[in-house]
């Protein structure tokens, strides 16, 4: 199964891989949108740091599911390549709290459940 290095905000690949996905939320390479502003102001307060990570972190999420394809080009071939091995590469503002063991085990755990992914 083809890995698939989701490279996000700019971030750099932690190894040479031969299939990239580039996705940035700022900057003139954009190709992201999420309108953070707007739960900010619903709440009538700036977003807490962990709660803006986990917002573009699923929204990095969603955009790499969308953009990856799955599964063959014609009916034969159609579910032979229905898994998608994704890589993710995601700069946070808190990323002692991240890389907890704990944290990143359920989170992968959880997406890999929700899409059927590795």
């Amino acid at each position: 199964m083809l890995e698939t290095v989701v490279l996000c905000g700019g971030a750099q690949a932690p190894h040479r891989s031969r299939n990239t996905l580039p996705l940035s939320m700022h900057g003139p390479a954009a190709n992201v949108s999420l309108q953070s502003e707007d739960v900010g102001r619903r709440m009538l307060a700036s977003l807490p740091n962990i709660l803006a990570d986990l917002l573009e972190v699923a929204t990095y999420v969603y955009a790499a599911d969308r953009l990856v394809v799955r599964g063959g080009q014609t009916a034969p071939h159609l579910g032979a390549n229905w898994r998608r091995n994704l890589r993710f590469v995601i700069p946070v503002r808190e990323a002692e709290r991240w890389s907890a063991p704990e944290v990143k085990e359920s989170l992968e755990h959880l997406l890999g459940f929700m899409s059927d992914e590795q």
